[in-house]
């Protein structure tokens, strides 16, 4: 699996790969667990394999532009202050991986997945807002919409596929992935070591309780886990 995902990373790279966006920008970051469920639901779907291969390219495509517009500045508090060449860079490089998911999407088939990338793009960007703007929220509320914002594009894909099992899962693991990542300051627990510990059970409690059907996404899924907190600073207290 890990070497059926470095050839993906690398069809993904080949496409979004232009030289004047290497030479201003930094290379965007392609999740590799997001890569995995991906590639794990449409591998279980009834698509070829050049039409799943497109599609996992695009959906894909449409994480990097949303990943790459989250990282500029929001300055809507400085309303005077100019955006800088490297936010209009970034915002353009983004809008170019958009226009590439377009014609990726234009090019296969199942045009269906249009409207289910259109939906997730929608709430996204609605839980984004309301996150930012939200003047008191509750740290599990905070929660709930981190775990939104990372998992929605994944979890539509899944609902359209009638693979709602993998749901809960695939939503925990890529909130601990983005915990192990990211300090929230918002978030009111006393350290970052309680945070990881109750995160931690939550992630192995619902892999657990996967039915016994789905023994291979559970291994699978466990090893995931150990991968997050092994390659990030959490290795430390686990």
């Amino acid at each position: 699996m890990e070497k059926e995902i470095v050839q993906l990373k690398e069809m993904i790279e080949d496409t979004i790969h232009h030289p004047f966006l290497v030479e201003h920008i930094q290379q965007p970051v392609i999740d590799e667990y997001k890569l995995f469920f991906l590639n794990y639901l449409l591998s279980n779907a009834s698509l070829n394999p050049k039409t799943r291969d497109n599609l996992l390219i695009a959906i894909m495509l449409v994480q990097i532009a949303l990943d790459i517009h989250e990282q500029v500045p929001n300055n809507h508090e400085e309303e005077d202050m100019p955006i800088t060449t490297n936010s209009q860079l970034s915002i353009l490089a983004g809008d170019f991986y958009s226009g590439l998911y377009y014609w990726l999407l234009a090019n296969i088939s199942e045009h269906r997945f249009i409207r289910v990338l259109a939906t997730a793009i929608k709430q996204i960007n609605e839980v984004k807002m309301q996150r930012y703007f939200a003047k008191h929220i509750s740290s599990e509320e905070q929660l709930v919409m981190i775990k939104q914002i990372e998992s929605l594009l994944i979890t539509n894909i899944a609902k359209e596929l009638n693979m709602t099992i993998e749901i809960p899962v695939i939503e925990e693991i890529l909130l601990t992935n983005y915990l192990s990542k990211q300090i929230v300051s918002e978030l009111e627990y006393p350290t970052q070591s309680e945070l990881q510990t109750v995160q931690i059970k939550n992630t192995t409690g619902i892999i657990e309780s996967l039915p016994v059907s789905y023994s291979h996404f559970k291994s699978e899924t466990k090893q995931l886990l150990d991968s997050i907190l092994y390659n990030t600073a959490w290795e430390k207290e686990y």
